[in-house]
């Protein structure tokens, strides 16, 4: 339910963008993950507000290695434990 809520909420956002620039209309772009998961880019180009405009979705299943894990947590600090940074 909460992806299909992100990707309802990346069209509204690319509609509403669209719908202010008046000119250019987003192209899309699906892709998927073999080990789970895929995404959406829309991008936006040359248009009469905006020169070039993207609101992308990726959603990633799996496990993630330590190490990519440490690097990606402010500080080192584990969130999952509920440590504050």
């Amino acid at each position: 339910r909460f992806e299909k809520m992100l990707r309802e909420a990346q069209i509204s956002i690319t509609d509403a963008i669209a719908k202010i620039d008046g000119k250019a209309t987003f192209q899309e772009d699906c892709w998927t993950r073999a080990n789970g998961g895929g995404g959406m880019s829309r991008v936006l180009k040359d248009g009469a507000v905006w020169e070039k405009a993207g609101v992308n979705l990726s959603v990633v299943y799996g496990s993630m290695p330590q190490e990519a894990l440490q690097a990606a947590t402010e500080r080192g600090v584990d969130r999952a434990k509920g440590m504050a940074p």
